[in-house]
C-alpha cells in the first residue's frame, strides 16, 4: 500500500512537471514567433530603405525613377535599362512583403500602407509597361496579386512636384491610390 501511494504521487509530480514544461515551451515559442516576426519586417523595411536611399540620394536618379513610372517612352535606351533595374529592385521587396503577408508573418495593420503603395507603384504607366515583360519573373501568387491591381482602370500620371514641393518624404511615387478595396491575396 504504501509504495502506491509513492507510485501515485510520483505519478501526479511527473504530470504537473510535464504540464510545466508545456506551459513553458508553449511560451517560448510564442516568444520565438513575435522575434521572428519582428525580425522579418526589420529586414524587410531595411532592405526597402536602401532602395529609397539608393534612389533618393542622387537626384538624377530620383527623377529617373519618376520619369520612368509616368512614362517610360520618355527614357532614353540606358535610362530604360537603369528604370528596369530600380524597378526590378523594388518589386522584389514588394514581393517579398507581400510574401511576408500571406504567411502570416506581417499582419494587416503593417501590410495595408505596403499594398496600397504597391498599387500606386504599379498603377503607374511605365510600371506597367515594365511588368508587362518582367511578371513571369516573380511567383505566380504575386503575379496574381498584381494582375488584379492592373485590372483597375488606369490613371493620368500626377504631373512633376515643383522642385522642393511635394511629399515631406521626397517620394518619387505617382500619385495617390485609386478609390475602392484593395484585393485580397489569393492562393
Amino acid at each position: 500500500m504504501y509504495w502506491d501511494a509513492i507510485g501515485s504521487t510520483s505519478e501526479l509530480i511527473g504530470a504537473v512537471a510535464t504540464i510545466v514544461a508545456l506551459v513553458y515551451l508553449s511560451l517560448q515559442i510564442r516568444h520565438n514567433t513575435r522575434s521572428t516576426r519582428a525580425h522579418s519586417y526589420q529586414a524587410a523595411m531595411t532592405s526597402i530603405a536602401d532602395w529609397t536611399r539608393t534612389a533618393g540620394s542622387d537626384p538624377a536618379l530620383a527623377m529617373l525613377f519618376h520619369r520612368g513610372v509616368r512614362n517610360a517612352e520618355t527614357l532614353s535606351e540606358e535610362e530604360r535599362v537603369q528604370f528596369g533595374f530600380l524597378l526590378l529592385s523594388l518589386a522584389r521587396n514588394f514581393e517579398n512583403l507581400y510574401f511576408q503577408y500571406r504567411n502570416g508573418t506581417l499582419d494587416e495593420a503593417h501590410w495595408h500602407p505596403w499594398a496600397s503603395r504597391i498599387e500606386r507603384t504599379f498603377a503607374s504607366p511605365g510600371t506597367r509597361r515594365w511588368w508587362a515583360e518582367e511578371a513571369p519573373a516573380f511567383s505566380a501568387p504575386f503575379q496574381r496579386f498584381v494582375a488584379e491591381l492592373l485590372r483597375r482602370p488606369a490613371r493620368p500620371a500626377p504631373a512633376p512636384p515643383a522642385r522642393g514641393a511635394g511629399d515631406p518624404g521626397g517620394s518619387p511615387y505617382p500619385g495617390p491610390p485609386a478609390p475602392g478595396p484593395r484585393p485580397r491575396p489569393t492562393g
